[in-house]
């Protein structure tokens, strides 16, 4: 053996080691800062309680309300709103009251869907 050529290859194992951990920390930094994006995506789309009165009041004006007309039924949701001598009412449907809460490209889903309190906007 050549003790010249032995010293070499141990010089270069350090600059390897340091070539490795680098690009390694470089691949982990990458992947990290591409999870950011994804995980602001996901917040965006999030689903949000649907509060169906304040979309009555939006669309009907500050005196309007929302009720279950009839049997407690998911789709049986109406607004109410004084009118000169008594109430007016009117059906509002979920995906409604999200265009109107959240913009026009949100809609309703019913996280129980035998239940009429838990409709959710997708924002």
């Amino acid at each position: 053996m050549n003790p010249v050529r032995d010293e070499s290859r141990w010089r270069r194992v350090p600059r390897t080691l340091v070539a490795f951990v680098i690009g390694f920390a470089m691949a982990s930094g990458l992947l990290w800062a591409s999870s950011l994006g994804v995980d602001d995506r996901n917040r965006a789309s999030r689903f949000t309680s649907l509060n169906l009165s304040a979309a009555c009041v939006q669309r009907d004006g500050a005196d309007a309300v929302a009720y279950i007309a009839g049997a407690a039924s998911p789709v049986g949701w109406r607004c109410a709103h004084p009118d000169g001598d008594g109430w007016t009412s009117s059906p509002i449907a979920p995906d409604e009251g999200c265009q109107l809460l959240f913009g026009p490209h949100s809609r309703a889903r019913a996280a129980s869907p035998e239940n009429p309190f838990t409709w959710e906007c997708r924002r």
